[in-house]
């Protein structure tokens, strides 16, 4: 008998055929397709395909109703085909590629947050071009609103990389080595008080970044203008008022001087303000050109190119004033900086010697202070006609005059720099002052020294420019105008967030980043102060992410997709930074903590259900084990019936990435093998769910065969055991789901690497797991076999008639039916079942305990046959069972005196509830408990009994509906005891009544097939005929008396 081939098993036919336009439960009535774009620059992920969503048709074996996951409290926005939304798809490619390449070390934290910058802005130019060639208004009008939340968002990112993405506290102001006798130079000096003063060297890098901000956009305006051929930089007549040159050549020599009323009659630059007049309309027009444009350059931190300009437009004498602090500024910063230490360069100013480090520079500031003043005074009495705008904005910038530059802004950005820049540069300059050595110069000698000069001279101005260069720089009036304290000065910035350099009302997105900006502005060193406003900004974030209204009209729009990939992505740049930098080493509060783990809780959920699964596994990593646990477990909940490819790559891609992340990052908090430990959850909360069917639970294993390390497949092993003891004590549906388990088993060839790596090993653990797991393959492919050798036989003996059959197809049932009782007695015969259990067999003194839940099934449902759900009961139908079986099981403990101490029994019907918490109404529990081992083949008995429907009672039989075990847990010695009062009759009354066909149809008396001598007679096995119930040892001996009578019939028919 054991050299017969073994039966085939195929794919189980109960998973077949689910209709290919059945809903998904997590997107509802949503049709869609799940599709990664290949957009993104990051070699990583460029190019590449969702691996989870295979256009292939799944295969057949996987098709059973798949569950909606409970760990999630509803479906989110099924993916559109909008551009919106395929823009949001595009930049998580892209991000995602960024976080890759950062977690696996190739760019630090500080290249990846540029990265994420560089890519918002890329895309957002992209828009804009597709928007000017857009002639549709509407869709270019969103392109456009896209464009600008993106650049909002680059800005943000942008920011984060200047405060604290670059620990070097020389950044930004620089810091070059000491000139020649070890003397610092002015310019060493300022960058020194930035660099030792953490308050100012913040403010100087939020003043780098607007700089920054202004240049980028600067010059993606100059390359737009090239690119469509417009007409850029200006001449050397740019400069030179030629309209009023010649207007005032024409009026002389004429009496009509009307021509020239309100013009300036003298064309030196300071005549606008001597006269109090202005040069002709187009002049000042293009006056006002130039002055923007010099302004903006300034506004981007490039003087240098500033002066240049005014040079080529014919006004050196405007280069020559702008430059008077230095060829690059009073106070560089960013890359203004960097080009100082380049160039090796320090200020050389006049007088430094004579009247004191800082005198001229002290008296350069005023005269563009008293410039910006004059200059205002002509604008605001002459208007656009004089021009002045760009010229006030100019002086004042250079001589930190707030009062004259804050009016000029128009957006926040704007009004941001010329509060911080203002407040940073008359902060150094004070402290410039204070160390200088106060020059002894009288005023009456001043004027003396001028002579003629000091004609017409204001004594007041006078003394005003003496006192600073006796130190007194800033002016007090000036320190009056500028906010008290860097709290004051944020605060005024925020009055300008409602406004925006291209629109009035910019979108709630942009708004949300320009409020993230400040948020980070204002964060101060202080890391209490610090930690507690980054709390704020995340909880604020989040609560922003979270859809509106009840959960089945949850659905995520473009915006909320945009915010939530942004702070998922800001969290986690938080986070890397503070483990690479001092400078935002900040302590990690609760309020923070919740917020961070909120944001990406909420982000990971939605790359499961959006259909981005291969990108869970990076942000998996960053988040805590509960977070890590539920999202994986939706995961696999939703790709449970793709092809088991696609479970080897999730399993793969998730494993590789874990332990990627492990080795780059010690002090992550994942263990080793995070992937199996979540396979083994999983399948351990589907064991424990009861909505689903036994199918479910075999479908689950998929996950946990897909790893053949030994502990992978040890595991596997243990779990599939125990599964298939469930399954053969769950009727028709448990066998349906024991075949699916086999399946499963066989697709990776789980048993046939488990039985090669033990024989290596000599591991007697997983030797016992493997030939666990061969008997119960055997023992279902057994069943099989007889259920599709039995519908053949009922074709024959109900439909057509044996008669009307042909002899051949008579013969192949004959053989079928010989061959599939020899392996029933053989199973039986050799013991299969009576492998020892994996846990220690019960010893005396140590007590043991099963339970076991079931169902009753009241009437046949296919769900329940095929395996796709559990019997359920009403609560009243539970109690009412369960009573009965409480008085049966106690009657008959009671009646065996020997067990009455020994043996305990609790029968709990509908409102318990299992291990994750959720309702078990409908569901009974029988929980036993022994210490002898006597006492645990009794209950063995008792519970076989429950299930065989024989439970003894005062009354007689208990008559009850058939139960259906849904879990058992417990003792797995009194477990396999269970299943050979169960298997084994079984086994044999199926042998009987081949017998009996084989003696109505045979020639012979088949009497190898006899079931009585492996029973009773000498080589019978022991103990065998207890395992049969009264119900069951009556049906053997009806069926062996017909087969007597057959057997009697048959030897008169072959006498005559």
């Amino acid at each position: 008998m054991d050299e017969s081939p073994a039966v085939p098993v195929r794919p189980p036919e109960l998973l077949v055929g689910d209709s290919p336009d059945q809903p998904n439960p997590l997107y509802q009535d949503l049709t869609w397709t799940p599709h990664l774009s290949s957009l993104g620059n990051a070699a990583a992920f460029s190019g590449r395909k969702n691996p989870l969503w295979s256009p292939d048709q799944p295969s057949a074996a996987m098709h059973a109703e798949q569950p909606q996951p409970a760990t999630f409290a509803g479906p989110e926005t099924g993916p559109s085909a909008s551009a919106a939304q395929q823009l949001q798809q595009a930049n998580a490619d892209i991000f995602s590629g960024i976080l890759a390449q950062q977690m696996e070390g190739q760019i630090p934290m500080q290249n990846a947050v540029l990265s994420f910058s560089d890519a918002c802005r890329t895309h957002a130019q992209d828009l804009r071009r597709q928007a000017a060639q857009q002639h549709r208004t509407l869709r270019a009008l969103q392109w456009q609103r896209q464009a600008e939340e993106l650049e909002a968002e680059a800005a943000t990112w942008s920011l984060l990389s200047h405060l604290q993405g670059n620990p070097d506290l020389h950044y930004p102001a620089g810091g070059l080595e000491d000139m020649a006798g070890g003397r610092p130079s002015l310019g060493q000096r300022a960058a020194a008080i930035v660099a030792r003063d953490r308050r100012l060297n913040r403010v100087a890098r939020l003043v780098a970044w607007l700089e920054d901000l202004a240049a980028s956009q600067f010059d993606q305006e100059q390359t737009d203008a090239d690119r469509n051929g417009a007409m850029q930089g200006f001449s050397a007549a740019d400069g030179i008022w030629e309209e009023t040159r010649w207007r005032l050549q024409q009026a002389q020599g004429h009496s009509d001087a009307s021509s020239i009323d309100g013009l300036i009659v003298s064309l030196d630059p300071d005549a606008p303000t001597r006269e109090r007049k202005g040069p002709s309309a187009e002049d000042a027009k293009q006056e006002e050109r130039l002055t923007s444009h010099l302004f903006r350059l300034l506004r981007c931190g490039r003087l240098q190119e500033a002066c240049s300009v005014a040079s080529q437009a014919s006004q050196p004498w405007r280069a020559t004033s702008m430059a008077g602090g230095g060829p690059y500024g009073p106070l560089p910063l960013g890359p203004a900086a960097q080009d100082v230490e380049a160039a090796n360069r320090t200020e050389s100013m006049a007088g430094e010697d004579e009247h004191g480090l800082g005198a001229s520079r002290a008296l350069w500031k005023w005269g563009c202070y008293q410039a910006a003043e004059k200059a205002s005074e002509v604008h605001k009495a002459w208007g656009s006609h004089a021009g002045g705008g760009g010229e006030v904005a100019t002086y004042a910038a250079l001589a930190g005059h707030l009062q004259c530059l804050l009016p000029l802004s128009t957006c926040w950005e704007d009004a941001c720099w010329a509060l911080s820049r203002c407040w940073l540069d008359c902060e150094v300059d004070r402290r410039l002052s204070s160390e200088a050595a106060p020059a002894q110069v009288a005023c009456e000698q001043l004027k003396g020294n001028l002579g003629s000069c000091a004609a017409g001279v204001d004594m007041g101005i006078l003394a005003e420019g003496l006192s600073l260069v006796e130190g007194n720089w800033p002016l007090p009036r000036m320190l009056q105008e500028l906010p008290k304290s860097q709290q004051e000065m944020f605060d005024k910035a925020a009055g300008w967030l409602g406004t925006s350099g291209s629109s009035p009302t910019p979108s709630i997105l942009r708004f949300q980043q320009y409020q993230i900006q400040l948020a980070l502005a204002t964060s101060t060193e202080d890391q209490d102060a610090l930690a507690e406003s980054l709390a704020s900004l995340l909880q604020g974030l989040y609560k922003d992410c979270l859809p509106q209204g009840p959960v089945q009209a949850q659905r995520r729009g473009a915006d909320d997709i945009q915010l939530l990939r942004f702070g998922a992505h800001f969290v986690l740049a938080l986070r890397l930074l503070a483990d690479t930098t001092s400078a935002c080493s900040a302590p990690v509060s609760d309020a923070r903590s919740l917020a961070e783990e909120a944001l990406l809780r909420h982000y990971v959920k939605h790359l499961v259900i959006t259909g981005q699964q291969d990108m869970v596994p990076l942000y998996a990593c960053h988040v805590q084990e509960a977070t890590r646990r539920d999202a994986y477990m939706a995961l696999m909940d939703l790709l449970s019936e793709q092809p088991m490819d696609t479970h080897l790559q999730v399993v793969q891609h998730s494993h590789d990435t874990f332990e990627t992340w492990r080795e780059c990052s010690p002090e992550t908090r994942l263990q080793p093998d995070a992937m199996q430990t979540l396979a083994e959850q999983y399948v351990s909360e589907a064991r424990q769910a009861t909505q689903h069917g036994p199918a479910y639970r075999a479908r689950a294993m998929q996950w946990m065969c897909c790893q053949q390390h030994d502990l992978a497949l040890q595991a596997a092993l243990h779990q599939a055991t125990s599964l298939f003891i469930e399954f053969a004590l769950a009727g028709q549906g448990g066998i349906a789901a024991a075949e699916c388990l086999v399946w499963v088993l066989d697709q990776q060839a789980t048993v046939q690497s488990a039985a090669s790596v033990a024989d290596d090993s000599q591991d007697l653990e997983l030797q016992h797991l493997v030939q666990s797991a061969e008997t119960w393959i055997r023992f279902f492919a057994i069943l099989r076999e007889h259920r599709r050798w039995w519908a053949g036989w009922q074709d024959l003996t109900e439909g057509r008639g044996v008669a009307q059959a042909g002899a051949e197809e008579v013969a192949d049932l004959l053989t079928r039916c010989g061959y599939l009782a020899g392996l029933l007695l053989d199973f039986v015969h050799t013991g299969r079942l009576d492998t020892p259990a994996p846990d220690p067999l019960p010893t005396q003194g140590v007590q043991n305990q099963i339970q076991m839940d079931m169902a009753a099934v009241e009437a046949a449902s296919p769900d329940v046959e095929a395996g796709r759900a559990f019997a359920q009961m009403t609560r009243a139908d539970a109690d009412r069972v369960a009573a009965a079986l409480d008085t049966g099981l106690t009657a008959a403990v009671a009646a065996a005196e020997h067990l009455q101490d020994s043996l305990g029994v609790q029968v709990v019907g509908a409102g318990c509830s299992n291990e994750s918490g959720s309702s078990a109404t409908g569901v009974i529990r029988i929980a036993a408990s022994w210490v002898h081992p006597e006492a645990g083949q009794a209950a063995a008995r008792l519970l076989s009994l429950v299930l065989k429907r024989a439970l003894p009672s005062s009354t007689g039989s208990w008559t009850a509906p058939s139960l259906q075990v849904q879990s058992l847990k417990g003792s797995s010695h009194l477990q396999m005891l269970l299943c050979q009062h169960l298997c084994y009759p079984n086994l044999l009354l199926k042998c009987a009544q081949l017998r009996q066909v084989l003696l109505q149809l045979g020639q012979g008396h088949y009497e190898e097939f006899d079931v009585l001598p492996t029973m009773f007679g000498v080589d019978a096995k022991p103990g065998l005929s207890a395992l049969f119930s009264q119900a069951e040892l009556q049906e053997l001996m009806e069926i062996e008396r017909r087969n007597q009578l057959v057997l009697l019939q048959n030897r008169s028919e072959d006498a005559l």
